[in-house]
């Protein structure tokens, strides 16, 4: 169940960029992704509110801290995009986003046998041939400290739902997508980008900012059943991406791009069953 949840939260994410994209179009990254999170965070509020989810300030501080992670990830994600390529950013934030996880949800304890690590590589390498491809020196130089700062980022962002998966409690994904907003409001007023949210782009933010709640939600509820499962299952979502692109951007999609995703769907099995 984990595998299930953690893929449906990956396959979120591209739905998201269904939304998040045209809003982006519409406006700067940042003004996008603070005003994305701004409906998140208001559906997350309801869903806390409404299941009677107890609220502990510990439980939301870690949600806070997930939510820098993932304020870091992101901008560290876009900061590399403006000097390098999307060639050299995603396979390198993509692998860090399933191996650091993993690794510390072994290092907790968790049990990992060599089929569930076999699994983790699989992944690992379809990630990089979905969202790979040629890259100059020049690129590889100026893209890949960004993408490792990514990387890190979205590990801290994983660390603070792993701590708090078994509370049962929805208030962290709360503090998660506040906190990501909060950030990105603030990285928009430093470059001193206009903070007026783009006309006609309304409902493209709800959407965008529903269907990012989700991912938190379903991304806890998979920790919660088997984190070490979890976490890799989630870092499946440049996979799902790459075919929301092709699907409704004209994204082309390559031939080794689509046996990477045969192997992100057969590393995720793998890491579920072993």
């Amino acid at each position: 169940m984990a595998a299930v949840l953690g893929l449906l939260a990956a396959s979120l994410v591209g739905a998201s960029d269904l939304f998040g994209r045209r809003l982006v179009a519409a406006s700067s990254p940042a003004v996008a992704g603070a005003m994305l999170h701004v409906f998140a965070t208001i559906f997350l509020l309801g869903v806390a509110v409404t299941t009677g989810s107890q609220f502990s300030l510990l439980d939301f501080g870690w949600g806070g801290l997930s939510g820098i992670g993932l304020g870091i990830g992101m901008g560290g994600y876009y900061s590399g995009l403006g000097s390098s390529t999307s060639t050299v950013m995603a396979p390198t934030v993509a692998a860090l986003s399933a191996l650091l996880p993993f690794g510390y949800t072994a290092a907790r304890g968790a049990a990992v046998g060599p089929i569930q690590i076999l699994g983790v590589l699989t992944v690992v390498a379809g990630l990089i041939l979905v969202t790979g491809g040629s890259a100059s020196r020049e690129h590889l130089r100026a893209g890949v400290p960004w993408g490792v700062l990514s990387g890190l980022g979205y590990f801290l962002g994983a660390i603070g739902f792993v701590e708090v998966a078994d509370t049962g409690s929805w208030w962290p994904t709360v503090g998660q997508r506040a906190m990501a907003g909060l950030l990105l409001f603030c990285a928009a007023v430093v470059l001193r980008v206009s903070l007026r949210p783009p006309s006609g782009q309304l409902w493209n933010a709800v959407f965008a900012g529903v269907t990012t709640g989700l991912v938190s939600l379903l991304y806890l509820a998979a920790l919660g059943i088997d984190a070490t499962v979890g976490v890799v299952a989630v870092s499946a979502f440049p996979a799902f991406t790459v075919m929301i692109g092709r699907t409704f951007f004209g994204d082309q999609v390559k031939p080794w791009q689509a046996a990477g995703i045969a192997l992100v769907i057969i590393g995720v099995a793998a890491v579920s069953t072993g």
